[in-house]
C-alpha cells in the first residue's frame, strides 16, 4: 500500500508504504539478535494508503485518503498505535535492523511488518511471504 502523510493546508506530502497482504510470523533467535529499539516519532501522523506507482499497478485506489487517513499516534512504552477508518490495528513496537524498521505487535499476535523509509515523508511497508520468514516486497500495497 502507499501511505501518504496528510498535512493541513494547501500542501500535502505523500508517503509511500507497502502493506503486504497476509502478514505472518517472524523467527526470533540468532537471526534477530541485532534488532534494536528505534525512534517511533517519524511514523506519527496521518497517512493516506494506496498502491505504490510503478509497473504492474493497474488501479491505484487508496485504502485511506488524506480526508479519511490512517492515524499513527504515540502508544504506550515507546510504541506506536495504528488506527485506520476500518478500525484499530493495535500497538506496535518500532525496531531497527539492517537499515529498516521492523514493527512488532505487542499483543502476542505473531505478526510483523517491515518499514523501509524512502525519505522523510515516505516509507514502504511489507509483511512476510508465504514462508513466514522473508519480507515480501513483491506483494505490496
Amino acid at each position: 500500500m502507499h501511505y501518504s502523510k496528510a498535512v493541513d493546508g494547501p500542501t500535502r506530502f505523500f508517503l509511500t508504504a507497502l502493506l503486504a497482504v497476509g502478514c505472518s510470523a517472524i523467527a526470533v533467535g540468532s537471526a534477530v539478535a541485532g534488532v534494536k529499539p528505534a525512534d517511533p516519532k517519524p511514523f506519527i501522523g496521518e497517512w493516506a494508503i494506496a498502491f505504490p506507482e510503478g509497473a504492474g499497478v493497474i488501479v491505484n485506489k487508496p485504502d485511506t485518503t488524506c480526508d479519511a487517513p490512517a492515524i499513527i499516534s504515540a502508544g504506550p512504552d515507546g510504541m506506536i498505535s495504528i488506527r485506520t477508518p476500518k478500525g484499530d490495528a493495535g500497538n506496535w513496537a518500532v525496531k531497527s535492523f539492517g537499515g529498516r524498521n521492523p514493527l512488532w505487535r505487542d499483543d502476542g499476535v505473531d505478526q510483523t511488518l517491515v518499514a523501509d523509509w524512502i525519505d522523510g515523508d515516505r516509507f514502504l511497508l511489507a509483511g512476510k511471504d508465504a514462508s513466514g520468514i522473508k519480507t515480501d516486497w513483491t506483494r505490496c500495497k
